[in-house]
C-alpha cells in the first residue's frame, strides 16, 4: 500500500520466501484481479503467516475491506511454493457487533488459538478472540482492551519467550513513534516491561519470530555492523558515547569503579566475539577491543572513565 495514494490504494499482497533469511524471492497476489466478484474490494492490509499443523500447509490472514462494509479479518491457504493463494479469502473472525477489525495476530497456547486484533469501533484498541480451531469459531474473550496505554496503538504482535516464562505482547504506538512491550503468563493479564527492552531502530507493525543459533550467526555475519556490538553494553550504570569518525567508544562508569575489573557486558550476538586485547592503560582508562564476526575482524579503541 502507498499511503500517499490514500488508505484504499491496495488490492493485494506480496508473498516472500527464503531458505536462509538472507536471499528472498517474491510474488504479487492481486486479489481483485485473481478472483471473480471482487469489484467492490477497496483494500487489503497487514498480512501475516502461520503454519496449520492439521492441514500441513501455510495460511495467510489479513485485513480486507469492501465498499460499504467494515474492515474484516480473512484468511486463505498458500500453495506449496508460497507464490500464490490456493483459494478465495474467507472470513476468519466475526465481530459480535460487526465493527471494523484490522491487524490480526495469532498465537497458539496449548490447544487454543488467541487472535489479537485492533477494533476500529467506538474506542479503537486491541482485543482478543479465542478459538480451538485455527480457521474459525473465534469468540471475543472479553470486552476489555489489553493495551497498557491510553495512547493510540495498532499492529499487535505476540510471541512466546524461549525461556518458557510467558509471552510478550508488543504493539505500535504509532502517534509517538515507538513500541510498548508487555509480558503475560496467561494471555489475559499484561504488565509493561519496557525497561527490559532496548531497540536501536524503529519498525512499524513489527513481528518477532524464533531463529536457531545457526540462523542468527548467518544474519549477524550478513547484516550486523561491527560497531553495533560495542554500542549495546548491558551494564545499566554506564553512559556510552561513540565517535564514528575516530571509531572510539567512551564508557562513563559510576564514580569509584575499579577499572581493572570493570566489565561493560557487551551484548553477545550469535557468531560475534568481543574481547579486550592489547595494551591496557588503566590510569587513562584506555582499553583495546577486538570484534570478530565470522571471518571478519575489526579493532576498536574503548576508553573507560569513572565519573
Amino acid at each position: 500500500m502507498v499511503s500517499a495514494r490514500g488508505w484504499s490504494s491496495n488490492r493485494g499482497m506480496v508473498l516472500l520466501k527464503s531458505t536462509d533469511l538472507i536471499h528472498w524471492t517474491s510474488s504479487v497476489v492481486n486479489i481483485q484481479t485473481k478472483f471473480p466478484g471482487q469489484e467492490k474490494l477497496e483494500r487489503v492490509w497487514a498480512p501475516e503467516t502461520i503454519y496449520d499443523d492439521s492441514a500441513k500447509k501455510y495460511l495467510v490472514y489479513f485485513s480486507l475491506k469492501y465498499s460499504g462494509q467494515p474492515d474484516k479479518i480473512c484468511y486463505a491457504y498458500v500453495n506449496p511454493g508460497f507464490t500464490d493463494l490456493e483459494g478465495e479469502p474467507r472470513q476468519l473472525f466475526y465481530s459480535p457487533d460487526n465493527a471494523a477489525c484490522i491487524d490480526g495476530d495469532i498465537v497458539r497456547k496449548g490447544e487454543r488459538y488467541f487472535l489479537f486484533f485492533k477494533t476500529e469501533d467506538r474506542q479503537p484498541g486491541i482485543k482478543i478472540a479465542v478459538s480451538s480451531h485455527l480457521t474459525g469459531e473465534y469468540q471475543l474473550e472479553s470486552k476489555d482492551y489489553v493495551q497498557q496505554t491510553s495512547e493510540p496503538v495498532e499492529g499487535a504482535c505476540t510471541f512466546k519467550l524461549n525461556d518458557g516464562s510467558g509471552y510478550i505482547l508488543m504493539y505500535d504506538m504509532y502517534m509517538s513513534g515507538r513500541y510498548q512491550f508487555t509480558k503475560t503468563a496467561d494471555l489475559k493479564n499484561f504488565r509493561v516491561v519496557d525497561e527490559h527492552v532496548d531497540m536501536n531502530f524503529h519498525p512499524r507493525h513489527g513481528t518477532v519470530m524464533p531463529i536457531t543459533s545457526m540462523e542468527g550467526s548467518r544474519l549477524v555475519s550478513e547484516w550486523l555492523a561491527p560497531a553495533a556490538s560495542l554500542l549495546s553494553p548491558l551494564h545499566k550504570d554506564i553512559t556510552t558515547v561513540y565517535d564514528p569518525t575516530s571509531e572510539i567508544l567512551t564508557l562513563m562508569a559510576p564514580a569509584g569503579t575499579d577499572l581493572h575489573s570493570f566489565d561493560p557486558q557487551f551484548v553477545k550476538y550469535p557468531g560475534v566475539i568481543v574481547m579486550p586485547e592489547g595494551k591496557r592503560d588503566f590510569t587513562k582508562g584506555a582499553v583495546e577491543y577486538s570484534i570478530r564476526i565470522g571471518s571478519k575482524e575489526k579493532r576498536y579503541s574503548v576508553i573507560v572513565k569513572a565519573e
